[in-house]
């Protein structure tokens, strides 16, 4: 079952009661020094400093969840008004002007219909059935089918997916959680084929629509469909075959097989026939898929636009794969809040000077170097902002505008570094701490530093193959 609600790419702290209010308190006071003490008064304006300050004290209650997601994100909306941020509330919603947030929405509708129908299942269970059950096979089997998946839907729900179908096979083994290494191989390769096949194409994740409309809106440069595929395709194919070697070879599962693959074929001819529900959605997803490309020549065929109307098309009379009631019980309606909120955050950091700031300040030293050391540099420090912010949204936010700013200093496509961080910024492997890693470590099968190792030597390998394609595929692709 798709949660039904994705706390926006946050950190599950678990953490309760006073220690909650202390990290409200520290937030608080972080952002009061970042305000009148630690940035220049002579350099920003008062509207930059207080962007600033804002926006660290919206992380530490974010990443800390000392209020719930939503209620932080609809409270840093009211106050950007009163830290001058914008002048006005109406102002200060420029976030939900643009397409991102009702993109996450109809993703979650689509991704909840592929779930409902049992196409995840069938595809798994086909499979299985025609490449067998040896384990390391099997293992690959599952991170290409969830990453193929994950290409198309949003991460979360695609993990989900396919960690329901792991799971029977681990019960019907008997393996015990916390001490299986098979378990701990599936359940950490699950979350990270998820989040690897989200770069694939635009469409696999919230984040990537983010950065295009940053890099658009900000950045006036407009990426196709076909062009984000020619770098991001090859980014997950390389990269989920190096993700299941790593863990083939640090877990070392302690099963040579998961069972009789004539199991399989038989579950999978019992499904029977495509059913009508089946079908209709399959279809509704093919053509979805179809106009995303044809968007590279169709300028009309906005990404956001197709994926509204194919969410849309699904409640139609004669269609009518779901009601809106279970479609609005699976919609991530904090993560819809915050993303619309870290929009509006990051439209600001340009508008008040904040970025330009922040480039000549702090990356000023990047400036001189080759386009492919900033660009290893930027993918590095992408994977390692990840364990003090674990939230997608906010390291987007964050880091494109200063991104855009440097590539205009440098009389650069900015999209060479702004295609290599959003791409970075779905590497969440060093610790579960991402949403979509929560899902599957909430089920006890690897503990919070069984993924630091394979985690590291993924990312390692991430950030040499982000920088290589992006480098040399770039300007193939009119970069």
């Amino acid at each position: 079952m798709v949660q039904k609600e994705n706390p926006g790419l946050i950190n599950a702290t678990g953490t309760s009661g006073w220690k909650k209010s202390v990290f409200g308190i520290i937030g608080a006071v972080i952002g009061a020094l970042i305000m009148f003490y630690l940035l220049p008064a002579d350099q920003l304006e008062v509207s930059a400093r207080s962007l600033a300050a804002l926006f660290v004290a919206a992380l530490v209650l974010w990443v800390t969840e000392s209020l719930p997601v939503p209620v932080t994100s609809l409270m840093v909306l009211a106050v950007m008004p009163l830290f001058k941020v914008y002048p006005t509330l109406k102002a200060s919603t420029v976030g939900f002007y643009n397409t991102v947030p009702y993109f996450v929405i109809a993703s979650f509708v689509l991704s909840y219909a592929v779930e409902k129908s049992g196409i995840g299942r069938r595809f798994a269970l086909w499979l299985l059935s025609k490449t067998g059950t040896r384990t390391k096979v099997a293992l690959l089997v599952f991170m290409v089918g969830c990453a193929m998946t994950s290409a198309i839907m949003s991460d979360v729900p695609s993990c989900a997916i396919w960690m329901s179908l792991a799971l029977p096979i681990l019960n019907n083994l008997e393996v015990v959680p916390g001490k299986s290494k098979l378990g701990k191989a599936f359940m950490m390769g699950i979350p990270i084929a998820a989040l690897t096949g989200g770069v694939a194409t635009p469409a696999g994740s919230s984040i990537n629509i983010l950065a295009l409309s940053l890099l658009k809106d900000k950045g006036g440069i407009d990426v196709s469909f076909l062009q984000w595929m020619g770098i991001g395709v090859p980014v997950a194919a390389i990269m989920i075959f190096v993700a299941w070697f790593i863990l083939i070879k640090v877990v070392k599962p302690e099963f040579d097989s998961i069972g009789d693959v004539e199991q399989f074929k038989v579950e999978h001819k019992e499904l029977g026939k495509w059913n009508n529900t089946e079908i209709k959605t399959a279809l509704i997803m093919a053509v979805a898929f179809v106009l995303w490309i044809a968007s590279t020549w169709v300028k009309v065929l906005d990404i956001s636009m197709v994926a509204i109307l194919a969410a849309a098309v699904m409640f139609l009379p004669g269609i009518r794969l779901m009601s809106w009631k279970e479609a609005e019980s699976n919609i991530g309606w904090g993560t819809v809040m915050m993303i619309g909120v870290v929009t509006s955050l990051g439209t600001a950091s340009s508008d008040t000077g904040l970025s330009a700031w922040v480039v000549t300040n702090a990356l000023g030293g990047l400036s001189g170097m080759s386009v492919v050391w900033i660009t290893l540099i930027i993918a590095a420090f992408t994977i390692i902002i990840h364990l003090p912010i674990p939230i997608n949204p906010a390291i987007v936010a964050a880091i494109i505008p200063p991104m855009l700013a440097l590539a205009a200093a440098q009389g650069i496509n900015p999209a060479i570094y702004i295609l290599p961080v959003t791409f970075t910024t779905s590497a969440a492997f060093l610790l579960p701490l991402d949403a979509v890693t929560l899902v599957t470590y909430s089920k006890g099968y690897y503990s919070m530093y069984d993924m630091f190792l394979p985690g590291a030597l993924i990312s390692v390998v991430w950030i040499a193959v982000v920088t290589v394609l992006t480098v040399t595929l770039g300007p193939v692709l009119g970069f």
